[in-house]
């Protein structure tokens, strides 16, 4: 999905950039979702490369399923 359409999303979210390559196992927690900035959408908010946003992937879900009702778009 097009950064374009997520953007109404991410004022809410805590986001952390983690640079050019997709995050490692590593990271603090499981309750993340993962997008990636590509060239073609980055200015000078967004970066190219790989976002966290600190929440659970059904929370991320639910908040994409209210975006995408509002705007009569299906996921």
């Amino acid at each position: 999905m097009p950064l374009s359409n997520l953007q109404p999303l991410m004022f809410e979210e805590t986001l952390g950039y983690v640079g050019q390559f997709f995050p490692q196992d590593k990271e603090k927690s499981s309750a993340q979702i993962v997008i990636e900035i590509v060239p073609d959408e980055e200015d000078e908010s967004w970066k190219t490369g790989f976002y966290l946003i600190e929440k659970g992937p059904l929370h991320f879900e639910n908040s994409l399923r209210k975006l995408c009702k509002a705007a009569s778009n299906s996921i």
